[in-house]
């Protein structure tokens, strides 16, 4: 391979070091110039593709000194070039250590000529500083200035990168901190996927017991408002998911809605309370929840709290509801049958149990049969579930029989009406199958 002077690869570096402070001169105000800036390109771009990175550094430094606005992926691509050059084990050590330095110079004029893509500059000298110049502070102080820039938008790879660093230097509050705001960042910006990385990540670093103790200390010294909001968060989450503590859990929810009480909060109240059994509270806070936004899930975690409480015409109000915003919802059909099933274990009990079950209450799994073969016509996702339903009812005897109809001179296509009894508020007709 070709290889550059150290006086003329010295030289290139102080030219455009010195050159970023310059007004870039006017080459693509004239034809001439602009086919010139675009000769280099083509030829920096192709040597680049064909790794041939000696040649390529050769134009894209005139770029970098003629023209260093004009192509937006100059400067990383240029950089790539000089660290590929560094990494060519067939050079001398004294030979490589200037392409280096150059390639983090050029991570510098990046952030100088295409301020928006700052943070990738700062993450990728966080990089280098870790992985070849083996300098962990400095790779620290890059990691956190890219960080800082947006954590949503930031590769997760360099966060933890960063947080095991600061670990080997015993900053382990500061990993803490670092690894809980980003998570926070990431579930804001609907991101779950790194959210969990550093959930796992923090594990790694302290036991669910560690980091409640941690946040609990922070806590009580914590001024900021929206910090303790994050806290209150933090310490439910970690009741809640890591130590399935659903009391302290609710501890900390209580406080954070206290403070913010918004439909996201009040979703998290709700299913913690549902997790308790206490199933009138959690209907609660899901219809604090629908007064924000009426959704789908919080409709159906109503209806299920309803059909626990054996309340099968609210159960079922709350499953139709659902279906209005999506009628492919096969969950809304199978908690209609499970509020029917409900019914007739309710009616069948006042009469003394199962062996007193009589024609009114077989009829009504026509209807249980019908909303899950809805669920299971409309969702592929519950299918499994909606068809095991059906045969178990079938296995137990459930279901009208030939005699049941014959006695009652009923035949298949006849119209049975389920409106009156206890089974009055599910005001729907079935029709006679064949047997």
């Amino acid at each position: 391979m070709k290889q550059f002077t150290m006086a003329t690869l010295a030289l290139m570096v102080f030219t455009v070091s010195a050159y970023s402070q310059e007004t870039p001169p006017p080459a693509a105000e004239n034809p001439a110039a602009q086919q010139q800036i675009n000769r280099n390109w083509s030829l920096f771009s192709e040597y680049h593709k064909n790794k041939d990175y000696i040649s390529s550094i050769k134009y894209g430094m005139w770029l970098a000194k003629n023209a260093p606005e004009a192509k937006r992926t100059l400067w990383q691509r240029l950089q790539e070039s000089f660290v590929n050059v560094y990494l060519d084990s067939t050079l001398a050590p004294e030979a490589r250590a200037p392409y280096l330095d150059s390639s983090m110079i050029v991570l510098d004029l990046g952030r100088f000529y295409t301020p928006d893509k700052a943070q990738s500059f700062w993450l990728r000298k966080g990089f280098n500083f870790e992985t070849y110049y083996k300098n962990a502070d400095s790779a620290i102080a890059n990691y956190q200035s890219g960080i800082a820039m947006n954590p949503a938008e930031v590769d997760v790879a360099y966060a933890v990168m960063c947080g095991r660093l600061m670990i080997q230097k015993e900053m382990v509050q500061e990993t803490i901190d670092l690894y809980s705001s980003l998570i926070d960042a990431y579930e804001a910006a609907g991101k779950p996927e790194p959210a969990q990385t550093l959930r796992y990540e923090l594990s790694a670093i302290a036991n669910p017991e560690q980091l409640i103790e941690v946040y609990k200390k922070a806590l009580e010294g914590e001024k900021d408002p929206e910090k303790r909001k994050k806290l209150f968060l933090s310490l439910y989450k970690l009741y809640a998911d890591s130590m399935k503590e659903d009391e302290k859990a609710i501890e900390y929810i209580n406080q954070l809605i206290a403070v913010d009480p918004s439909a996201t909060n009040y979703r998290l109240q709700g299913k913690t309370l549902y997790s308790l059994g206490k199933y009138n509270e959690a209907i609660g806070s899901y219809q604090k929840a629908l007064k924000a936004e009426e959704t789908k899930e919080d409709l159906l975690n109503i209806a299920q709290a309803y059909v626990n409480l054996e309340k099968g015409s609210q159960a079922r109000d709350y499953a139709r509801r659902a279906l209005k915003i999506d009628k492919n919802l096969g969950r809304a059909y199978i908690l209609i049958g499970q509020a029917y099933e409900a019914a007739v274990a309710d009616c069948v009990g006042k009469k003394g149990g199962w062996t007193k079950i009589e024609f009114s209450d077989k009829v009504v799994y026509l209807a249980i049969e019908e909303a899950y073969l809805n669920a299971a016509r409309v969702d592929e996702s519950v299918a499994g579930e909606a068809k095991n339903r059906i045969q178990a009812n079938k296995r137990s005897n459930l279901y009208p029989t030939k005699e049941d109809y014959f006695l009652r001179q009923q035949k298949a296509g006849d119209v049975i009406n389920i409106n009156s009894g206890c089974y009055a508020w599910i005001g729907e007709t079935v029709t006679v199958p064949k047997l």
